[in-house]
């Protein structure tokens, strides 16, 4: 099935946050482009400042960094302690992929 989303209807935290997930499924610049209606350029600049904000250099550390706050969101397997610092820390990361 094709992917398709119109960017007029996504505020720029949410088109950040819509291009990193994009990205992190290992889709291409251009096809998160064509998807979400908006420039290869744009996507770069999203990108780029999705990266700054983590701190990661690469498209395979965003993918780690979405999957590992995915599995934190989601785990039971780790001590109620462990598990609202590890969510914490988790929800954070993709707070900041969203935020301004």
């Amino acid at each position: 099935p094709e992917l398709v989303e119109e960017s007029a209807h996504l505020t720029p935290a949410k088109e950040r946050r819509r291009v990193a997930e994009l990205a992190a499924t290992g889709m291409t610049n251009r096809d998160i482009a064509s998807a979400l209606f908006i420039s290869p350029k744009t996507v770069e600049s999203n990108l780029s400042r999705v990266y700054r904000k983590l701190g990661i250099r690469s498209r395979a550390e965003l993918g780690r960094r979405i999957d590992d706050a995915a599995a934190f969101a989601g785990s039971t397997s780790i001590g109620r302690f462990d598990r609202r610092r590890s969510t914490r820390s988790a929800a954070r990361a993709i707070a900041l992929v969203g935020s301004s």
